[in-house]
């Protein structure tokens, strides 16, 4: 074991120079792979690909097949952690034919399970159940009780994902099953995370909180600083959606803190992102760009695509609510044009929505319907029932400004309908209100009084 990073990468440096010196090629590779990993772990993504790549070549050169699998695996691994899932597929299903070719079936599920993984990144989550019902079946097959437990978690979270919470719950409680018979304190505490954030998508905050609180006092026990600091950031998202703002604060400092402490600049620009939402939700709007602003700095830093392209979303939608339209837009299409990029359709659906906003505002309504409908379709081709249902609304309310009522109608009737089947309950309630409005406007005052 190694007192800290850097002597792990001194003593791995000395590896690859005694392996040169003797001729051992394998062996070299292999100290290349090892030093890959020691800088994919501190944050330094170059050095790591530049390592894999040199592992990769020495394997390809020596007929090492596990090694080549393995160097595949791993820069995939380093691209998904970028945000560039496409490229991250590529090599993920490089690793699952040599594993296959081989008769691997352990490295033949790890694959699947890491596409699974990309796709999730890419918002493509019926594909990403797909690979995960794979690697979960392999898993079973080989008797990888923990790879088994792991499947069901990101199954979990894939069908969370779907508007699917309480099959969402059933696949975590899973997860949560075998990590206690397994002796996995911590893999107990990230699924009783997932089963209280399952419990917040359907808006049942109080047992969210209970959940979300066991996670934290595990954390505590093991001295897991980062978990603990995950677990503020939940409750402070739980606290914000509950209205108690103040609180909300109070967690999500915590949860920086906490990030600052560790040197993890993700987990620091994620507490800046919530801050900066709880913020919006107080109608503080310019603190909340503040923060906002901090999280997009932090994305940029790290290379984070995917991570600039929800800050650049967010602060389109502090910007639309400041009413200052222009920028609104010009964030709202960096949202988009950085989603388009990374593939990531599901946050690209999400960027059509906020492009219809500011289209609404500034009184185009054609183009704020083209994009809302680009939205609706794409959050079915993605399966974000949630998304889908929130277009319509979106929709419904053009619709309502140019007093076509029965356009309006029908789409806050598909918005009432979604939100029944994710059991949204402010969804439906807004869906009822809109639906009372309309029929007001035409005259039909009983059946407005119905809603």
């Amino acid at each position: 074991m190694f007192s800290s990073y850097e002597e792990a990468v001194e003593y791995l440096k000395l590896s690859v120079e005694n392996a040169k010196e003797m001729g051992n090629r394998a062996e070299k590779g292999r100290a290349h792979g090892d030093l890959g990993t020691v800088y994919r772990r501190i944050g330094d993504k170059r050095a790591a690909i530049y390592h894999y790549e040199l592992y990769l070549h020495i394997s390809q050169e020596v007929g090492d097949r596990d090694g080549e699998a393995r160097a595949y695996s791993n820069i995939g691994y380093v691209y998904q952690s970028c945000g560039d899932y496409n490229t991250a597929i590529t090599y993920h299903e490089l690793d699952l034919n040599i594993a296959k070719e081989v008769g691997d079936r352990a490295g033949e599920g790890g694959a699947y399970g890491n596409l699974g993984n990309a796709y999730f990144g890419l918002g493509n989550f019926h594909k990403a159940v797909d690979y995960y019902e794979e690697r979960l079946k392999i898993a079973k097959e080989v008797g990888d009780r923990a790879g088994e437990g792991r499947a069901y978690g990101n199954l979990g979270t894939a069908y969370r994902n779907l508007s699917r919470f309480r099959e969402a719950i059933d696949y975590h409680k899973c997860h949560l099953k075998i990590a206690k018979e397994l002796g996995q304190k911590a893999t107990e505490g990230g699924s009783y995370c997932n089963i209280g954030n399952a419990h917040y998508s359907l808006g049942d905050f109080t047992n969210a909180t209970h959940y979300i609180e066991q996670y934290l006092e595990i954390a505590k026990e093991l001295g897991d600083r980062a978990g603990e600091g995950r677990a503020y950031g939940n409750l402070g998202n739980i606290f914000t959606s509950h209205g108690d703002f103040k609180k909300a604060v109070q967690c999500h400092e915590e949860r920086l803190k906490i990030a600052k402490e560790m040197r993890e600049r993700a987990g620091e620009g994620r507490a800046y992102c919530n801050l900066g939402n709880a913020y919006y939700k107080l109608s503080d709007f310019k603190t909340a760009v503040e923060y906002h602003q901090l999280d997009l700095k932090i994305a940029i830093d790290l290379r984070d695509q995917a991570s600039q392209g929800c800050a650049y979303g967010n602060l389109g939608n502090d910007y639309y609510s400041l009413g200052d339209f222009k920028k609104a837009m010009e964030y709202s299409e960096r949202f988009l044009e950085i989603s388009g990029k990374v593939g990531d359709r599901a946050a690209e659906g999400r960027a059509y929505g906020c492009l219809g906003n500011v289209c609404y505002s500034l009184g185009d309504y054609h183009k704020a319907i083209a994009c809302h409908k680009l939205h609706i379709e794409i959050a079915k081709e993605v399966g974000d029932k949630v998304g889908e249902g929130h277009a319509y609304a979106s929709i419904g309310s053009v619709y309502s400004s140019i007093n076509d009522f029965k356009a309006a109608t029908d789409n806050f009737e598909h918005h009432l309908k979604i939100a029944k089947e994710t059991e949204d309950k402010a969804g439906e309630g807004g869906a009822y209100g809109n639906l009372g409005n309309v029929y007001h406007e035409l005259g039909e005052y009983e059946t407005a009084t119905d809603y």
